[in-house]
């Protein structure tokens, strides 16, 4: 990989990692490249594209946010990760974590 995709790579995940939420056209703008570059650049530097390095981030922010000892309401910690509702993190963690929420949130809670 040439090292101006690897840079382009390692800076856009760092912004990628300041706003999980951000889309892959927007992060593109943001480095003036295609939003194909930018994918590209991601594959050959991490593996993985960007939906799948989207996903593997916000799965680690539900589930940080899921163990933390202070008590809050699924719409508080979906508010915190960047989603709009409880619902909304319900949906997302189930499809990301294969486990409701709920569950993640007692097993803290237990042990």
């Amino acid at each position: 990989m040439s090292y101006e995709k690897s840079g382009l790579a390692r800076q856009a995940m760092d912004r990628l990692r300041q706003n999980p939420s951000i889309h892959l056209s927007t992060l593109a703008a943001e480095f003036r490249v295609d939003r194909h570059t930018l994918n590209r650049a991601f594959q050959m530097m991490y593996g993985a594209n960007f939906a799948t390095l989207k996903g593997q981030l916000r799965a680690d922010a539900i589930n940080d946010a899921l163990k933390d000892p202070r008590p809050k309401s699924l719409k508080e910690t979906a508010n915190e990760v960047g989603l709009g509702s409880g619902a909304e993190l319900a949906r997302v963690t189930r499809r990301l974590l294969g486990e409701s929420p709920t569950v993640i949130r007692n097993r803290r809670v237990r042990g």
